[in-house]
Parts: C-alpha cells; structure tokens; sequence
C-alpha cells in the first residue's frame, strides 16, 4: 500500500458518512500538494532514489518480522531533499529534518548533515511516515487535527501532546536498529562510515530511559528484553497500546502518566524535565516516584496519577 492509497484514520462526535468522505478528500489533496517539489528543490540523485527503494526493503523487513502484514511504501515523492538556504526559505532555521503527519512527507536539509546522520535521519522520519496516523474531526468547527503519531497523542480539547519523548525515543531506537542491521550494505552500496550517528544528546537520554523500562519490565515478566521490545516497536505501527499496561505493572499506577510527560516539544526544561523522567524509572525507591511525579505533574494529569497510583 503506497501513501496515497493508505487508510485513513478517523474519528469525532456525530462524524457520518458523508463527513468522513469529505475529510478524506480534504486531507488527499493535501498530501498530494506536498507530494510536489517545492521551489528550489533539485532532483534526486540516482544514490538517493536506489536509498529510498533500500529504505522501503528494510522498513518491509521490519514489518516482516513484527508479524504486521499491511505494506506501507515511502515514495520517492514524499521525501525533500533540500540544500539548506532553500530548506530555511521554507520552513525558517529549525530542525534539520521533520516529518509532516497531515501531508505525510518528509523535509530534510541534505547539505547540512553528513551522509551518516542523512541516512539515519531518513530512517528516521520514513519510521513515522509509516507509523500509525489518526486524525480527529471537529465537525462543528469544521477542523482536522493530528490526534496520533506513534505513540504521541494530542489530546483535542486541551491541545497537549502526550508521549512525545517516548515516541521519539522508540523512533530513533527503531531507526537505529534499521541502521545498524544494514551497515554492512550502507557502506558497501553507499560509502557511510562504520561509525555510529551522533545524533542530539536528547535522543540518547530518551532511549536510555525506554532501555531501563525495557529491562525492568523484562525482569519483572521473566522473559527476554527483545521480546519486550518487539512489542514497543510493533505498537509505533499498529497503534497498539495494551501492552503498556506492563509499565504500570512494574512501576505502579500511574507511571503511564509520568512516562507520558516525557515531552519532546518542552523547549527549556527539557534537560530538568528528562532528568526527573529517568530517576522515576531508575528508582526502586516508590516514595521517591511518588515525588517525582508531584514536581513534573500538574492539574487532570496529576489528579489522575494521584486516583491511579492509590488504586495500585
């Protein structure tokens, strides 16, 4: 299934038939305006197109072995490959590649990275495009918003991100995965070098929080930690969600909450906010997760830790 035949994924108050075509309408004609090359974009070269079918191999492997059976293909269309004055012209300094939910393509700066991180980059953000994607419909305000990525989810009425880090971090660990499977082949087929990515120090200390969850609730089930984590990485595509229960089974009600709170998108209190989010999971200490979760939570999200975490 290519990006433009993909199914999309909906839902809203009093949403009929009609609706749902018109959205779906809506939203295909965005995607097929960002399908087109934006101004001063060059073609790509024939090591990008032969990249991107390798991409789409490795990502069909990977659904392969996750027991998932929908093909989800990345066009060649889909992704930007943009030197960086054109890439700034469009989208401002900012991060150096992103994928966009609404229009499902993927924008990078492809001069301003080695081609290490390039390639890793579009690992990446091809693992979103092919995550699961919901949408939510506001029928009276007629508005479509992005709901779901992954694991991160939006909530629509108070307009927060939950999950954001979490997703991230699964997204980054998977892309790594991906990577370093194929490194022989990258380097034989595409010159990298044996060295890993450097990639931003806020992915390392979000996997490194998810490999501690992994491990705890590995030890706690008494199975392998690739098992657990299969089941993360098939949760990035499928939408499923009921093996995070496991998490609050290791760590206590609640926990869900704090792991929620691991936001991407914190700006300058990231680097505090992450700090705490580790120590949460690193603990064995439950009075200390308790007064964690008090200093990083506040309003619905800390009643609801307070209403779960004495439930357990």
């Amino acid at each position: 299934m290519n990006a433009m035949e993909r199914e999309y994924k909906l839902f809203g108050k009093n949403m009929e038939k009609g609706d749902e075509q018109q959205v779906v309408a809506d939203l295909s004609h965005i995607r097929e305006k960002e399908r087109k090359p934006l101004e001063g974009e060059p073609e790509k070269s024939p090591d990008e197109l032969r990249f991107i079918s390798r991409l789409n191999d490795y990502i069909q492997q990977e659904f392969k072995e996750l027991g998932i059976q929908e093909s989800r293909n990345i066009e060649p269309n889909q992704i930007h490959l943009l030197p960086r004055d054109v890439f700034e012209r469009h989208f401002g300094e900012r991060i150096p590649a992103f994928h966009s939910t609404t229009g499902d393509s993927i924008y990078a700066v492809k001069d301003r990275l080695s081609k290490e991180i390039l390639y890793d980059t579009l690992v990446h953000e091809a693992i979103h495009a092919v995550s699961l994607h919901k949408f939510h419909v506001d029928k009276e305000k007629r508005k479509v918003s992005e709901y779901r990525t992954g694991y991160q989810t939006r909530n629509p009425s108070r307009k927060k991100w939950h999950f954001s880090g979490f997703s991230e971090a699964l997204t980054e660990k998977f892309a790594r995965d991906i990577y370093n499977k194929h490194l022989d082949a990258l380097i034989e087929e595409f010159g990298v070098s044996e060295k890993e990515p450097q990639l931003p120090m806020v992915y390392d200390r979000f996997m490194q929080i998810v490999d501690t969850i992994v491990k705890r609730v590995a030890e706690r089930k008494g199975e392998a930690e690739t098992s657990v984590w299969q089941r993360f990485k098939r949760g990035l595509i499928t939408g499923e969600m009921l093996h995070l229960r496991d998490v609050e089974e290791t760590y206590g009600g609640g926990s869900l909450r704090v792991l929620a709170a691991l936001d991407a998108l914190s700006g300058d209190v990231l680097p505090e906010l992450i700090d705490k989010v580790d120590e949460y999971f690193t603990t064995d200490d439950i009075e200390k997760r308790k007064s964690i979760a008090h200093e990083i939570l506040s309003g619905s999200d800390l009643r609801r830790y307070n209403s779960q975490s004495k439930s357990s």
